[in-house]
């Protein structure tokens, strides 16, 4: 199965600034999707904004076929737009990874803020 998951997640900058007297970080998590064919299967991308830092968590989550916090071998790709450029931030490594959090990273805002 192969399909392409769009997120577009807009004023990120208001949002930092938005959470500046928290204590913890905020999660923002998108809609889960599923396929058709293969329902046991679904899948959320995660950001996890702090304002303690310049930067930004993002990881897919994988919600079956079984349990939770298994190993699994999913092929994935996390990129981001920018200013028509993709900027990729994370790729399956052809492993077994923990299915809650595919391609874990670290990410600058300054990296995909765009120009205007």
């Amino acid at each position: 199965l192969k399909t392409t998951i769009g997120w577009t997640l807009e004023n990120i900058v208001k949002i930092y600034n938005a959470i500046e007297g928290n204590i913890r970080p905020i999660q923002l998590t998108s809609k889960r999707y599923s396929f058709n064919k293969l329902m046991k299967v679904s899948f959320e991308l995660c950001i996890e904004i702090s304002n303690k830092a310049n930067y930004f968590a993002i990881w897919l989550r994988q919600l079956g076929p079984n349990g939770f916090n298994e190993n699994v071998n999913t092929k994935y790709r996390i990129y981001a737009d920018k200013d028509g450029k993709i900027v990729e931030i994370s790729r399956s490594t052809y492993n077994f990874e923990n299915q809650e959090r595919l391609g874990y990273s670290l990410v600058l805002i300054e990296e995909l803020l765009r120009s205007n």
